[in-house]
């Protein structure tokens, strides 16, 4: 393979990796927005509600409106969070592949290029190059490492917040206000 051909083989890489990041970032800013869009208008319709009964006579509730309110807005906002973190996890995901494509794609140009230079070097050189190659695919394979353990402590941490959620969700819809402002568990 020629030195051109190799060149615009890895400028090829590197463009695609970076629509493909650009593209991740673009759908989830979309399905971000489709998200809070969708809460607001549950927000909206929840108040008017809220306000229509208190339109049609409905004082008593007034004695148990901000409870109320908190606990169903404690629910809303544990799904919001809960959606939010999906997208959100969904794109590091992207994001850690893409940085480890980026590495991959440089250590192979470096990798290729030390090859060529060791066609016509002395043996001194070509230890120092050989070296060089030996240390890209340790620090490839460590940084493989990492990425995998990123990706690990970021389910981690994405189930830990999804077991919050469920139980903000849970709590939400079994703590009502009674006719006397007291909650029933």
């Amino acid at each position: 393979m020629s030195p051109s051909n190799f060149a615009a083989g890895a400028r090829e890489k590197a463009l695609n990796s970076l629509f493909d990041l650009s593209a991740t970032w673009f759908d989830a800013s979309q399905r971000l927005t489709g998200i809070y869009a969708s809460a607001g208008r549950e927000t909206v319709h929840q108040a008017s509600r809220q306000l229509a009964g208190f339109g049609h006579g409905q004082v008593d509730s007034l004695t148990h409106f901000p409870a109320a309110l908190w606990l169903e807005a404690g629910a809303r906002s544990a799904r919001l969070f809960d959606a939010s973190l999906v997208v959100v996890a969904e794109s590091h995901r992207a994001l850690l592949q893409a940085s480890e494509t980026q590495i991959r794609l440089f250590d192979e140009v470096v990798s290729s290029l030390a090859g060529q230079a060791m066609l016509g070097t002395p043996w001194e050189s070509r230890v120092a190059l050989s070296a060089l190659r030996t240390t890209l695919e340790t620090a490839e394979r460590t940084m493989h490492g990492m990425g995998s353990a990123t990706a690990e402590s970021l389910a981690m941490a994405e189930a830990g917040a999804h077991r919050i959620s469920e139980q903000l969700k849970e709590n939400a819809s079994t703590t009502r206000p009674d006719g006397r402002g007291r909650t029933k568990n």
